[in-house]
């Protein structure tokens, strides 16, 4: 009588071995040996045209060679795709991890380089307080003296008083920063429009009057953000207006004066570095600021 052999055992072998090519012909073979058959529990069998002796039930065939054959149990067969497939899985979950902290890595390497360091940032290290030579002069510092120290400007030249402290101060004998303060003056009085501009009540939130209006909840912002800036210098002649009250500032390029004005001193290893540092601060001032606000360029030379 031919040997009987289940056709679900048959797929549970072919699938477990299917990693495997080798594998896959010798379960060919071992369908091909195990016909004919018949009904075998009830379960649904193949019945063959000829008798064919076939192997061992417990081994099947693994070529080793092109022509030779080696028997192979179904435990080791097994066994062997079940090591296959662990060892294929742990690659795959390597290889997994592997490719995430890489993204991971790139994700990070793009939000630094996306994140580009602003030209005051970089500049304001050239710098340190004066009265804290580790400390760092901050963005926020700078911008608030000189927006504070061009609206009192304003205000002196409304008041027809010659500044002689602030930032803008200088001596009544100086002639050259009296020559510049006399532009600033003629053009501000030349231009009605910037006289609004000047009251403290038309600043943000933390400037005198506008105090009252801040703690009200009616005034539109609290400081001198780029959101306040951009608004506040968006007609060109309060820019133009700005640009000349800074050549007051900057009437002389002496690090004493400027440090004195300023209330922080130029870093260098010799007095030429120090002042190309105050150089590319006012650059910044009379044109990078505006660049980083977004508005026109429209910088000229007024000095």
């Amino acid at each position: 009588m031919s040997p009987r052999l289940p056709v679900k055992m048959l797929a549970s072998v072919l699938l477990a071995s299917f990693v495997s090519q080798h594998h896959f012909l010798a379960i060919l073979m071992v369908i091909a040996n195990a016909l004919p058959l018949d009904d075998y529990e009830g379960e649904e069998m193949l019945e063959a045209t000829e008798p064919i002796v076939p192997p061992a039930p417990h081994l099947f065939y693994s070529s080793t060679s092109q022509n030779h054959y080696s028997e192979v149990s179904i435990e080791q067969l097994l066994s062997s795709s079940y090591q296959t497939s662990e060892r294929d899985f742990g690659a795959e979950l390597m290889d997994q991890e592997s490719t995430e902290a890489e993204d991971s890595q790139c994700r990070s390497s793009k939000a630094k380089v996306g994140r580009k360091e602003k030209e005051i940032t970089r500049l304001l290290t050239l710098f340190q307080p004066a009265k804290a030579p580790k400390g760092k002069v901050k963005k926020e510092y700078l911008r608030v003296l000189v927006m504070r120290g061009f609206k009192r400007a304003l205000r002196d030249v409304m008041d027809k008083v010659t500044p002689r402290k602030k930032v803008h101060g200088f001596d009544p004998g100086d002639r050259i920063a009296s020559r510049k303060w006399g532009d600033f003056r003629t053009f501000v009085r030349r231009n009605n429009s910037l006289e609004a501009l000047a009251p403290t009540e038309n600043g943000p939130g933390t400037e005198g009057k506008a105090k009252k209006r801040s703690s009200a909840g009616q005034a539109e912002s609290k400081t001198f953000n780029d959101k306040f800036c951009r608004v506040f210098f968006t007609d060109s002649v309060v820019r133009t207006a700005f640009r000349l009250y800074l050549n007051v500032v900057f009437s002389h390029e002496d690090l004493e004066d400027l440090s004195h004005r300023f209330k922080f001193a130029a870093t260098g290893a010799n007095e030429e570095e120090k002042l190309e540092s105050w150089r590319r601060l006012k650059a910044y001032l009379y044109r990078g600021m505006f660049k980083e606000l977004k508005l026109p360029d429209d910088w000229a030379e007024d000095s």
